[in-house]
């Protein structure tokens, strides 16, 4: 059995900077994910492909925004059931203030805990042996010592 493990944001801001230079930014709720997986891992099935998101929470900050990304996130979550993938909604995104441009403070919003639970997944389901492949879609390095621990049983 192959599971399939992506860090959902990671991989939207990689298909975004391979699309950087096309007109249209992809509208993510509508974008052909199971397409591309597909292209990828040609000749390999995956018996279950789970993608992995921070939850979104109102900031008090930007409540128009914060609503904004909820609701895009709620379409994502649908869009992506809807292709055979289960979205996992663990960690958060938290807002933090950083210096920006000529040392002014800019609130800057990151994620927190995705890796922590993508890990924390991959090496439960080695030692349940609940997979004999994972495939492990991420630029996250912070994943590599889960990875390494997998592979060496």
């Amino acid at each position: 059995m192959s599971y399939l493990l992506i860090d959902g944001e990671n991989f939207k801001c990689k298909i975004g900077a391979v699309l950087k230079h096309h007109e249209n930014r992809p509208v993510w709720h509508e974008y052909n994910f199971k397409d591309l997986i597909g292209r990828v891992l040609k000749g390999i099935k995956v018996e279950r492909a789970l993608i992995y998101f921070a939850r979104v929470k109102e900031h008090p900050q930007t409540k128009q925004k914060s609503k904004m990304l909820i609701e895009e996130q709620r379409l994502l979550k649908r869009h992506l059931e809807k292709q055979g993938f289960e979205v996992i909604l663990s960690g958060r995104v938290r807002g933090y203030m950083e210096d920006g441009f000529l040392g002014k403070k800019v609130l800057v919003f990151k994620e927190k805990g995705i890796d922590v639970k993508l890990a924390t997944d991959l090496i439960v389901g080695a030692v349940d042996n609940k997979y004999d492949t994972a495939i492990v879609v991420s630029s996250d390095g912070d994943l590599v010592p889960a990875i390494d621990w997998v592979r060496l049983r």
